[in-house]
C-alpha cells in the first residue's frame, strides 16, 4: 500500500481536500475548491496513456501553472 496523497493533505491541514477520478468528479471539485477557503488540494487521478512514452515537459512551473489556470477558465 502506498501513501495516500489526499489523506496526507488533510492532515496537513489542507482546508479542502477532493479527489477526483473521472471528467466529471474533476469538473465538481474544481468548482468545490474555487468557491471554497483555502488552502486547497485536489488529487487527479489518471490512468497511463497508451503508445509511445511522452516527451518531457519542457516548461517553467510558473508557465504550467498559468497555462492551467487560462484552460480552466476558458471552460
Amino acid at each position: 500500500a502506498g501513501v495516500s496523497l489526499d489523506r496526507l493533505a488533510a492532515a496537513a491541514g489542507y482546508r479542502q481536500v477532493s479527489r477526483a477520478g473521472t471528467p466529471e468528479e474533476l469538473v465538481e471539485a474544481w468548482d468545490r475548491i474555487c468557491n471554497g477557503a483555502g488552502p486547497a488540494f485536489l488529487l487527479v487521478k489518471c490512468r497511463p496513456d497508451e503508445g509511445p512514452p511522452a516527451e518531457r515537459v519542457r516548461l517553467e512551473p510558473e508557465a504550467i501553472t498559468e497555462r492551467f489556470r487560462e484552460a480552466v477558465h476558458a471552460s
